[in-house]
């Protein structure tokens, strides 16, 4: 056989080895790995979690956010590991919207104390695997959530969970189940960010009908947060400089 002939052959069979690579079925990942990493950083950020003390902002629309809003609220959020939540109202415009935001935030608080319920792990649900999509310039693994119990704290959703870190970016979708007689069709996109070194979830938007009053848009978003530290030093600047001494003292009296 001559050399061109050899040459040409060689790359005949390079062309063909590449066309096959080209049209072969891409790998799905492993869809258990991914749950497990996820279940794992789930808890390693909880872990994480110190007290802080949080400015949280919602705001109430009677269909979407393009109008004013019926209702603004400015939330205090103080929490203390591993599940203690409180909150004050520090400004509110009133009416029927702040009666919902309360109502959030006292169930923000009561789930404080048993996370596991609504986390995003086998516990709770079941997961397909959907694809890759990229949010915020990251890539993600997207998965979808199929809950495990007839439960409104649970969602029928779309996951969005970093290929790199596996934190969960972004979930949409809607309760399992209708949390009240009142509220119907809701729609939820709760999204997730890095706060002081915690991965946290930052913003949510929902969209509901409600019964006899037509649609409902509530969004909240978080407009700050201090570590307990922080919040420490912040409040002894503020207290005149005999009130810090005097403290002092009472405190090595105890």
């Amino acid at each position: 056989m001559s050399v061109q002939r050899q040459i040409t052959n060689a790359v005949f069979v390079c062309l063909a080895a590449t066309a096959t690579a080209l049209h072969a079925p891409a790998q799905t990942p492993d869809l258990p790995a991914i749950v497990t990493r996820m279940s794992a950083a789930q808890h390693e950020e909880q872990a994480k979690y110190g007290a802080y003390q949080l400015m949280r902002r919602y705001q109430v629309f009677d269909s979407d956010d393009k109008g004013k809003a019926r209702t603004e609220l400015i939330a205090k959020i103080d929490f203390a590991p591993p599940g203690q939540k409180s909150y004050t109202i520090e400004k509110s415009t009133g009416g029927m919207g702040e009666r919902a935001i309360r109502h959030a935030l006292d169930h923000e608080v009561d789930l404080t104390k048993s996370p596991e319920r609504v986390e995003m792990t086998e516990r709770n649900y079941t997961f397909s695997y959907g694809g890759e999509e990229t949010i915020a310039g990251e890539r993600c693994y997207v998965l979808e959530s199929h809950p495990k119990r007839n439960d409104s704290d649970l969602l029928k959703a779309k996951i969005w969970v970093d290929t790199d870190d596996f934190h969960i970016r972004r979930v949409s979708g809607h309760p399992q189940k209708s949390p009240s007689f009142w509220v119907k069709d809701v729609d939820l996109t709760l999204e997730y960010g890095q706060v002081h070194g915690m991965w946290m979830h930052t913003s949510t938007r929902a969209e509901a009908q409600i019964r006899f009053s037509g649609p409902f848009t509530l969004v909240s978003r978080d407009l700050s947060l201090q570590v307990t530290s922080q919040v420490a030093r912040a409040e002894s600047r503020r207290r005149p400089r005999h009130e810090i001494f005097a403290g002092s003292a009472l405190h090595g009296i105890r």
